[in-house]
């Protein structure tokens, strides 16, 4: 897939590992709870 291939491109550039879009997904919804955003909404 494409998405995959982009944020594999942008964690090589900015030495992460282990990073996907599934991740990027899961932080996002973190960061939307902890903001008290309705957990139904996320």
């Amino acid at each position: 897939m494409l998405s995959n291939y982009i944020v594999a491109r942008a964690a090589e550039r900015a030495s992460l590992m282990g990073v996907h879009p599934r991740t990027l997904r899961h932080s996002c919804g973190f960061s939307l709870a902890n903001r008290g955003h309705d957990l139904r909404l996320i």
